[in-house]
């Protein structure tokens, strides 16, 4: 199995009022995820985002989130070696809005349009490892993956989040979340 970091995850309450926490700290704007479940992003260091959002389950605790090639052969390892499912494989959703979003953001930030293929923007699954600590193993499109390909923290990350932003503060107008 081959897992790269790319994220931790934090919920939130009032994701509003840490997003304007983390921007603080961060001195950067967090963008709006383009995604109906309210969550911001930005880029933490090292090729890995700092999310927050709205939880979804009750009792959420902050979780790293993990790409994989394959998420059922990567669950059942893990579940071989201690670790559980919290939450089974769900879609990460994308609606129309959505699309439309990331397409304009993808042809401003990467330069080509994005392809509406109908995927969502990929399967989750939530476990615990053996010390109960929570993980997100995601499986996403290799057009959702290639913004974790540049690895250190440099000007395409903070070009990128400030795209990305832009795009969030569109997908919440049109969507008044």
């Amino acid at each position: 199995m081959n897992a790269q970091l790319i994220m931790c995850s934090m919920p939130s309450n009032d994701p509003d009022a840490s997003e304007r926490f983390y921007s603080n700290l961060f001195g950067e704007e967090m963008a709006r995820t383009p995604i109906p479940h309210k969550s911001f992003h930005t880029w933490a260091s090292s090729g890995v985002k700092l999310r927050v959002e709205t939880p979804y389950y009750n009792d959420q605790p902050v979780m790293c989130g993990f790409l994989v090639d394959d998420i059922n052969s990567a669950v059942e390892t893990l579940k071989e070696v201690g670790g559980k499912v919290l939450k089974d494989a769900f879609q990460i959703q994308m609606n129309e809005e959505t699309f439309e979003t990331l397409a304009d953001h993808y042809k401003e930030f990467y330069g080509n349009p994005l392809q509406n293929t109908g995927d969502d923007l990929g399967t989750c699954v939530i476990m615990s490892d053996p010390g109960g600590n929570a993980i997100s193993l995601l499986q996403v499109p290799r057009w959702v993956a290639r913004e974790y390909d540049h690895g250190l923290l440099t000007d395409f990350h903070r070009q990128e989040i400030r795209s990305s932003a832009k795009a969030g503060k569109a997908y919440a107008a049109k969507t008044r979340n």
